[in-house]
């Protein structure tokens, strides 16, 4: 890459590749793969899938309500986590790869506009000076075209199919058939996020737990792991870590920054592509926030307003749902085996009228 020495190059993808952080993520990453296949053998999708359109009784709604859910709680490559579920939900609908890997990545993503779980919503608050609830309310209309798109540019091409009376239980029986058999998810979501352990020992401790009440023995969990930790998988961790670093080294983005400060473009245009450009190269929320809102500052204008603070977040987040270093866009794609291209043909149409939305919300 231009302006970085051959050494330094290869010193930096050894160092993002094999260092602590990337290991790790791998080894999240193939637990949450791992988990998932002994739930899927023990039982738990299948019950979970079956109890919650007993609740509901449209198909649609469940699919979009798993991802939704698990969204509720940050955590790294949290669309894997809803990816298995939505695929049993979808089963013997006429969706191709690309329509689930879309739907499961749209609605997970559904909340990070205004939920102050979100760190990159802490962080752009804290540079402004004013309030987190202030953003999330400034914010939640945009959640609503996110969601009315994933509506229309998604689940409305699904033809609607009621669950049988037959099918359906006493409303108190399904709700207990629905977390007796979703409670491995909510084990992990309740270490990782209410007690604050690392994801990566939520994973391993809850593996334990359901593989003990399972009667799952040592080789059968064993062949899950090894199972999840496929030459795919591997490469493409190791691929986006590998690229986060070289762009790190690079200085790429203090090019942009340096770009900025000097730039005569109206504040509308910087306010929302530079944000995006850096959401685009590093797949991070967190990470465009805190790079760009310092130096997009004097062209935010009046302190208090926060029309182009929406602005600039809302251009960082699109170009972080873009961003092929996004680990939840490259791992729902991976998992569901979708074409590339298709996929981010899908993700136009409803990019485009959420981004109509902010133009017409920053406007008036």
């Amino acid at each position: 890459m231009a302006g970085v020495h051959p050494y330094l190059l290869s010193t930096t993808i050894l160092s993002s590749v094999f260092g602590r952080d990337s290991l790790q993520l791998l080894g999240t990453i193939i637990l949450i793969s791992a988990l998932a296949e002994l739930c899927r053998a023990l039982g738990y999708l299948d019950r979970f899938v079956k109890s919650l359109k007993g609740l509901i009784g449209d198909v649609r709604a469940v699919i979009a309500l798993i991802p939704a859910f698990i969204g509720l709680f940050p955590m790294p490559g949290g669309a894997m986590l809803s990816a298995p579920l939505v695929n049993r939900a979808a089963s013997g609908l006429d969706l191709s790869n690309e329509d689930k890997a879309f739907l499961n990545y749209w609605f997970r993503h559904i909340w990070e506009w205004v939920l102050p779980l979100y760190p990159g919503l802490i962080v752009a608050s804290a540079i402004l000076g004013v309030e987190v609830k202030r953003m999330s309310l400034k914010q939640i209309p945009i959640t609503l075209a996110t969601i009315v798109a994933g509506v229309i540019f998604g689940l409305a091409k699904i033809k609607r199919e009621k669950v049988k009376d037959e099918e359906k239980g006493h409303i108190l029986a399904e709700l207990k058939l629905l977390f007796l058999n979703i409670w491995p998810f909510l084990l992990v979501i309740g270490l990782y996020v209410i007690l604050k352990l690392n994801l990566f020992i939520s994973l391993v401790l809850t593996f334990l737990v359901v593989a003990l009440i399972g009667k799952t023995g040592f080789v059968k969990m064993r062949t899950a792991v090894v199972d999840s930790a496929t030459a795919s998988t591997l490469s493409l961790v190791f691929g986006v870590m590998a690229f986060k670093g070289v762009i790190g080294a690079s200085q790429a983005i203090n090019v942009v920054s340096s770009f900025v400060g000097q730039s005569e473009i109206s504040r509308y245009v910087v306010c929302f592509f530079v944000p995006m450009g850096v959401g685009a190269l590093t797949g991070v929320t967190q990470a465009y926030v805190g790079v760009t809102f310092p130096i997009l500052m004097p062209f935010f204008g009046e302190r208090g307003d926060l029309s182009l603070p929406m602005l600039a977040f809302a251009g960082g987040f699109l170009g972080v749902l873009l961003s092929p270093v996004h680990l939840c866009l490259a791992l729902t794609r991976e998992y569901f085996g979708a074409d590339t291209l298709k996929f981010y043909k899908l993700l136009f149409l409803p990019m485009l009228f959420v981004f109509a939305v902010i133009v017409i919300l920053t406007i008036f």
